[in-house]
């Protein structure tokens, strides 16, 4: 008899730990959520996919440790560890997440940008000559070069008739 109560209790003990350590990863959602700011249409995507996954990892767990057995205290433990978790630690972890998250998106960043400043920098240079170019045709244009009613010294050519 001691047996079962005490891995009940160690099945509660660990329902508490799981639902701190699913808190733990929504946390980290949400420090990710700060920095990588989305809509909320994706906001919704990501949160069905993340209950869907716990609901998965949760029935694994419920299989592994109770054999498939839905307790009450299964759920009193998470809700538990849930509000432990949040009431001591989720405010650092999201504000850790959130360094971490802005620190790997500053690294993109300066990633992307060694790699594509070539390319911008010859963006630049075409974009430079076909203005310079443009204002040529302009001028060209206006003094009548290019109309076929000039000469090479830009003087209008009379038609003859």
């Amino acid at each position: 008899m001691m047996e079962v109560v005490t891995g009940q209790l160690m099945f509660f003990l660990e329902s508490l730990g799981f639902g701190a350590v699913l808190f733990f990863l929504y946390d980290i959602i949400r420090g990710f959520r700060r920095i990588f700011i989305h809509k909320s249409f994706f906001i919704i995507i990501e949160d069905l996919f993340f209950w869907m996954l716990v609901g998965i990892i949760s029935f694994r767990f419920l299989c592994w440790y109770n054999q498939g057995e839905l307790r009450g205290f299964f759920f009193l433990g998470l809700g538990i560890g849930m509000i432990l978790y949040f009431k001591l630690a989720s405010k650092m972890i999201i504000n850790i997440s959130t360094v971490i998250f802005d620190y790997l998106k500053r690294f993109c960043k300066y990633i992307y940008y060694l790699l594509f400043r070539p390319v911008l920098k010859i963006n630049t240079n075409i974009r430079w000559q076909l203005k310079k170019e443009k204002k040529k045709v302009k001028m060209a244009l206006k003094n009548g070069k290019i109309r076929g009613d000039a000469d090479e010294d830009g003087k209008k050519i009379q038609e003859k008739r």
